[in-house]
């Protein structure tokens, strides 16, 4: 990887994110982890589908996030 890619803040951080929240993801399929919330009766659901969605899409954002820096990044260096 190149050093600039290596020295951004930025990239850095968007990078442990998505490991950490495919992690994530990867115990919710496996079913190790799952996610209930309590509805407006009191009762609990099963909202592991839901959130397993939703950390798809931040993932799915911060791989967007890292395309366009990267790109960025590299548009800098050719300069």
């Amino acid at each position: 990887m190149d050093e600039n890619f290596d020295i951004d803040p930025m990239l850095a951080w968007c990078e442990q994110e998505v490991v950490l929240i495919r992690k994530q993801i990867e115990r919710l399929h496996s079913g190790e982890v799952q996610v209930r919330e309590s509805n407006e009766f009191g009762q609990m659901a099963d909202t592991t589908a839901e959130n397993i969605a939703q950390l798809e899409t931040k993932v799915a954002v911060l791989e967007d996030l890292l395309t366009d820096r990267r790109k960025a990044l590299a548009a800098e260096t050719e300069t």
